[in-house]
Order: structure tokens, then C-alpha cells, then sequence
């Protein structure tokens, strides 16, 4: 019964003072939850709306690369192009996908940007006509004067936009972060005095009890309180306190069953930490190099030549017909034939060199420390041979046409930006071509067996 009585005692004197200090902190933290909340969503909100600020602008930059391309061939396919680019941007910027964004300039622009489009077309009709207006030269230059103004423009009202945006959510921020700091410092200051209160009428108690925590913490269980001169409830407190360190002693791990299971856990991170560096840095689909770790690969691999005076030969490969495999026969067998190229490409190849996946049905091969650049055409021309060989799917064999083009290091190019953009030149021209073909003397094009063309020795 005395035991049972010093439990109550001990039990009703502390109830009191955590039932307060929970009150109080339970409403510290409805505060802090609520004030938390409402900062996240708004910086839900402004991040959804950097999102499509940052989708709208990689829209305008496909439609000025696009631009680009219509201005340098000049072609109706590359015209086309544009037009699909045009359209996707016009989808991007319709009302129901803006959110709450300011786009009214922008959709004025594209749609300007579709008139001039509209013009462009009734110029090349005028243009394949047999009675050719004086003008239509000058006119179709004034016309692409004004898409790099409306592109210049577009670039110039995101810019705007965003700023907006980022302006907005810093001030919204900043009135919030203020408000709730002044209420955290108030209720802070109320939770300090009371817990204050407390530590004033427990502080002998507190101190000893302290000590013997510490010395818990620090593995020590045979020490037990003295409790001769302490207040009834810290007397009840206390001999749980011992009863609790004996039988800790009594349960507690060794020291090597606790060196095994560190020595576990830290072998499976390491584990999960080289499976993640793996996933970060490959093709989820073909295992190959991503475009980011590739890039770096190249970049090295420049470095490296520098240093050695060695060469390097880059392969831009795309699948010609994959497109229709892909839409008739389903995902799956597309799925198929990329981790088939990619596994053949990876054969095909030395440890030294590099092979990546560059996006879609394109892949890039870096031929690593080259003494000359000899052996390039013949290397492409295996890899038509390998890489058109029949996959089989269903039952039924697949054949997949290929194109490639090659980039030199040094003599073509100073950067990997630079190598890659001569190796895609060379890989459209290649694709245009039925034939063999050296282009500028430099650069080797190499075509599959389908169309009747080969690469080409320098």
C-alpha cells in the first residue's frame, strides 16, 4: 500500500506539470503546423507555377531552334517543324493549363508568331510559282526578322513573369515568416517561463537525476541513486530509476552482437548508395551511360587527349525505322530493340570507349584513345553490320535501318558541345544521302546497307 501510495503521489505531481507543459506545447505546435502548411502551399503553388513557366520556355526554345533549322535548309519539312512546334506551345500556353499566370502577352505573340507562319506558307506557294513576285526574297527575310523578334520578345516576357512570381512569393513569404515568428516568440516565452517555474522547484531533484542520466548514456548501468534527503516524488522516481538500470544490465546486447549489426547496417548502405550512384548516372532502360554521365565521359575523354595528344571519334547513331516497329508492334517491342542495340553496341566496342544513350532511338560511341582516325569508317561499317542483324520478337524477326555520323577530336571540334553538334550534323546528312560520301573531307557519313550506303575512309 505505501508503495502504491508514493506511485500516486509521484504519478499526480508530475501529471500536473507535463499536463500543462503538453497544453502548452500542443498548441506551440498547431501554430507552428498551421503557419507550416500554409508557407508550403505557397510554395506549391509557385513551384507548380515555375514548372509551366519553365515548360513554356522550353517550348519557345524548341521553336527557336526550330526556326533555326527552317532558316538555315529552308525545306517544307523543317517548316513543318516549325509549325508542330508552334502548336505545342500554343497548347502550353492555353488558359486551362496557365494556372494563374499573367500569359496574356505571350498568347498574343504566338499567335502573331502563327500568322507570320500562315504568311510564310502563302510565300512559298508564291516562291514554286512560275510567276515569282520581285519581292518574295526580301519578304520572306523580313519574315524571319520578325520570328526573332516575337522569339526575343517571348524570351523577355518570361523572364518578366518569373521575376513577377519570384517577387511575389519572397514578399507572401516574408509577411508570413513574420507573423509566425512573432507568435513562436511569444508562446516561446510563455513556455520558457513556466518550464523555468518548474526547474526552480525540482532543481536539487533535477541536478541528481542529471548526473545519473549522463552516466546511463555513457553505458555506466551499475550506478544507483541515492535518494536519502530527496522530495517523496523524486524517492518514487528514483527507485524506478534503479529498478529500470537493473534490469537494463540485465537485457542489454554485448558489445559484439552491437559491432555485428553496425557493421550490417553499414554494408547495406554502402550497397544502397552504389545502386543509386548507378541509377543516377544510366539509362533505366538499356543500362547504357545517360546523356549527363556521358557528357562527363566525353569530357574527360577530351581532357585526356589533350594531355596524351591521342584522338578521339564520336558516333551519333539514330535507328531509322524504329518509329513504325515502335507504333505497330507495340512498346514492347520497341523496348526490345533499344536494350538489343544497346547490348550490341556495348559488345561491339573496346573497354576503353564510351556508349550512351542520347535520348529516344539515338546513341552515341566515343572511340577513346585513337592513335589515327584509320580505323573509324571501318568501325562504323561494323556497326551497320552488327547492329542491322534481325531481332527476334514474338516469333518474328525485326530489322532496324541505321544511321551514323562522326565527329573528329582534335581538327573538328574544341568542345563536347562541338563534337557532338558536327557528329548530329553529320548523322541528318547521312540520312539524306544514298550513297557514300566524305563531307568537307572531314567528317565521315555512314548510311545502312538498306539505302545503299556505307561510310567512308578520310
Amino acid at each position: 500500500m505505501q508503495q502504491i501510495r508514493w506511485n500516486d503521489r509521484m504519478i499526480n505531481s508530475m501529471y500536473k506539470k507535463l499536463l500543462i507543459l503538453f497544453a502548452i506545447s500542443f498548441l506551440l505546435t498547431i501554430l507552428i503546423m498551421g503557419s507550416m502548411i500554409k508557407i508550403y502551399r505557397e510554395q506549391e503553388v509557385t513551384g507548380n507555377e515555375l514548372r509551366h513557366l519553365t515548360e513554356i520556355q522550353l517550348g519557345i526554345d524548341l521553336l527557336r531552334s526550330q526556326l533555326w533549322f527552317f532558316s538555315q535548309r529552308g525545306d517544307t519539312e523543317s517548316f513543318r517543324q516549325v509549325e508542330i512546334a508552334q502548336q505545342e506551345l500554343s497548347h502550353v500556353l492555353q488558359p486551362g493549363k496557365a494556372h494563374n499566370l499573367q500569359l496574356a502577352n505571350l498568347i498574343k505573340m504566338n499567335d502573331s508568331l502563327a500568322n507570320l507562319l500562315k504568311q510564310e506558307m502563302r510565300l512559298k506557294k508564291l516562291d514554286t510559282s512560275p510567276d515569282k513576285p520581285q519581292g518574295a526574297i526580301s519578304s520572306s527575310g523580313l519574315l524571319h526578322a520578325r520570328y526573332n523578334m516575337l522569339i526575343q520578345s517571348m524570351s523577355e516576357e518570361i523572364a518578366y513573369v518569373h521575376k513577377t512570381i519570384v517577387n511575389n512569393n519572397e514578399a507572401e513569404t516574408r509577411v508570413m515568416l513574420y507573423y509566425t515568428s512573432i507568435v513562436l516568440i511569444l508562446s516561446s516565452v510563455m513556455l520558457s517561463s513556466i518550464a523555468l517555474s518548474i526547474l526552480r522547484r525540482f532543481r536539487r531533484g533535477s541536478q541528481i537525476f542529471q548526473n545519473a542520466i549522463y552516466h546511463l548514456s555513457q553505458g555506466v548501468l551499475g550506478r544507483q541513486i541515492i535518494y536519502d534527503n530527496l522530495d517523496t516524488e523524486f524517492v518514487d522516481l528514483a527507485k524506478f530509476f534503479n529498478r529500470m538500470t537493473s534490469s537494463l544490465r540485465m537485457s542489454m546486447v554485448t558489445k559484439k552482437e552491437l559491432e555485428t549489426e553496425v557493421t550490417r547496417q553499414t554494408a547495406e548502405l554502402e550497397k544502397q548508395k552504389n545502386q543509386l550512384e548507378f541509377l543516377s548516372e544510366h539509362d533505366s532502360l538499356t543500362n547504357l551511360l545517360n546523356r549527363r554521365a556521358l557528357e562527363n565521359a566525353i569530357d574527360r575523354a577530351i581532357s585526356r587527349a589533350d594531355r596524351t595528344g591521342t584522338k578521339i571519334a564520336l558516333l551519333f547513331i539514330d535507328l531509322d525505322n524504329f518509329k513504325p516497329i515502335n507504333d505497330e508492334k507495340g512498346h514492347d517491342a520497341g523496348d526490345l530493340v533499344l536494350k538489343s542495340i544497346a547490348r550490341r553496341l556495348e559488345e561491339s566496342v573496346r573497354e576503353t570507349d564510351q556508349v550512351g544513350r542520347q535520348g529516344g532511338d539515338e546513341f552515341l560511341v566515343c572511340l577513346d584513345l585513337l592513335d589515327s582516325f584509320d580505323i573509324v569508317a571501318h568501325k562504323a561499317q561494323q556497326l551497320i553490320d552488327e547492329l542491322e542483324k534481325p531481332i527476334i520478337f514474338a516469333g518474328e524477326e525485326l530489322y532496324i535501318g541505321v544511321s551514323i555520323g562522326v565527329s573528329y577530336f582534335p581538327g573538328q571540334a574544341e568542345n563536347r558541345n562541338e563534337l557532338i553538334h558536327k557528329a548530329d550534323m553529320a548523322m541528318y546528312q547521312a540520312k539524306e544521302l544514298s550513297e557514300s560520301v566524305c563531307f568537307d573531307g572531314e567528317t565521315v557519313l555512314a548510311k545502312s546497307k538498306n539505302a545503299k550506303a556505307f561510310g567512308c575512309e578520310i
